[in-house]
């Protein structure tokens, strides 16, 4: 075979490389664009916190409201009472499982 053959061989399994690599790149690509979509919406809700905990109403009616919902996807979930003692009541979100402390007898 000849030298440019020889070249062309070669320049050849390059492309061919270099066309399988392309294909690894676009998926790692579009994988890394997903995960930066994600991140995108945690960056756009812990910017919102800090206007949601300003805008915390605590209660709705006798209805104490959720402050993980509501700081975090500013929807307004309602806390149900679990249980609790004579000082110590447990208030329970059913929409994200967050319990909540909450001592009681004292102003």
């Amino acid at each position: 075979m000849s030298p440019d053959k020889q070249i062309r061989q070669i320049a050849s399994e390059i492309a061919m490389h270099a066309h399988q690599r392309q294909a690894y790149l676009e998926r790692e690509k579009l994988d890394l664009e997903t995960k930066l979509a994600k991140k995108q919406i945690e960056l756009d809700a812990a910017n919102l916190a800090g206007k949601r905990f300003a805008d915390f109403p605590v209660k709705v009616g006798a209805d104490f409201l959720c402050p993980y919902c509501w700081v975090n996807r500013g929807r307004k979930l309602p806390l149900s009472h679990s249980s609790g003692t004579s000082s110590l009541d447990f208030l329970d979100c059913d929409a994200c499982g967050h319990r909540i402390e909450v001592f009681i007898g004292r102003p």
